[in-house]
């Protein structure tokens, strides 16, 4: 079996972005990915680490009450700065 750190180098690949490509929810699920591929799992405590990178918590907060908006500005639309035209002549 190869070791997770001999492999992470080799593929270069971080286990964040492991854990999001394959949706992994528990460290059980790493070790049988990572036993099908023939690599040893890292530790549970890295793996922790960077779950908590991989899936943040959501904060679900009520849906704000919508302020009655007010009437848009009258927007003026500046003047064209371009290169002076030539004089006839």
């Amino acid at each position: 079996m190869i070791d997770w750190e001999y492999y992470k180098k080799r593929r270069n690949i971080k286990l964040v972005s492991l854990i999001k490509r394959h949706d992994i929810s528990t460290y059980q699920q790493l070790v049988e990915l990572l036993n099908s591929k023939n690599v040893g799992a890292p530790p549970e405590e890295e793996f922790k680490i960077a779950h908590k990178i991989a899936m943040p918590k959501v904060k679900t907060t009520p849906p704000a009450k919508k302020a009655s908006k007010a009437p848009p500005k009258n927007k003026t639309t500046p003047k064209r700065r371009g290169r002076p035209r030539k004089a006839k002549g």
